[in-house]
């Protein structure tokens, strides 16, 4: 297994969402990096298919992701509720 360091993440994954031919799928848990948001609603803008799922937290607030919304994007929200398995 190969490791990499990386110095520069943004820039790094900026790379790999414009290598995407099909569809993007993120889950983490606070998302704010607005160069990345505007390289998704690029990527959406193309046709590549994006869900983003995110932590509902104040962190992430909504008005950040308006401009993702109106290109298509499909964002969820986790929440702190407790699950019943």
């Amino acid at each position: 297994m190969s490791q990499e360091v990386f110095f520069n993440i943004r820039n790094e994954i900026i790379q790999r969402l414009q290598e995407s031919e099909k569809n993007i799928k993120i889950a983490v848990a606070w998302f704010t990096d607005k160069k990345i948001i505007q390289e998704l609603e690029k990527q959406a803008s193309n046709n590549i298919k994006i869900e983003i799922i995110l932590y509902h937290d104040k962190i992430n607030k909504a008005r950040l992701y308006e401009s993702l919304h109106s290109v298509g994007v499909d964002i969820f929200y986790l929440s702190k509720r407790k699950l019943n398995y």
